[in-house]
């Protein structure tokens, strides 16, 4: 079977929807997009700062963990920036191959894409994430590759 472009695009909903379903107050799914070039990846985070990450690397999400420190400044955002949906946001230009975008879904509500961020509290939550996919090692920028047939 193969995935066509739109059933690539599709993937990251779909993970995260999957992560979101399992998860509770408790944790928050930090989704990259992906582009045409990039292939973007999803990691859920508990308060105790236990992670599941796939890197969207053709391997299985493989588990990791972030310092108790960051996880405390990421859920501490995520409850004062509550609802998420009702962060700002604003329009920005994006590349067509490398244009991604950044997600945190969180309490069952997803914020907008935090690469345009509109105010300050849409600033915080993505450095915070950018903190998280660093700590548990994923990059924004990872090029894509062709994931090898099962």
């Amino acid at each position: 079977m193969t995935i066509g472009y739109a059933g690539w695009l599709a993937l990251p909903l779909l993970a995260a929807a999957a992560m979101a379903a399992n998860q509770g107050s408790d944790a928050a799914t930090i989704v990259n997009s992906g582009s045409t070039n990039t292939r973007g990846y999803t990691i859920e985070v508990s308060r105790s700062g236990t992670a599941t990450v796939d890197a969207r690397d053709g391997h299985a999400a493989r588990q990791a963990s972030v310092e108790p420190e960051l996880a405390n400044r990421l859920f501490g955002a995520l409850d004062a920036a509550k609802p998420l949906d009702t962060l700002a946001s604003r329009h920005c230009m994006k590349s067509v191959s490398f244009g991604y975008s950044i997600r945190i879904s969180y309490g069952g509500v997803s914020s907008p894409d935090l690469t345009c961020a509109g105010d300050d509290r849409s600033k915080q939550l993505a450095a915070l994430a950018a903190e998280v996919a660093q700590a548990v090692g994923v990059s924004d920028h990872a090029p894509r590759r062709p994931v090898p047939a099962p």
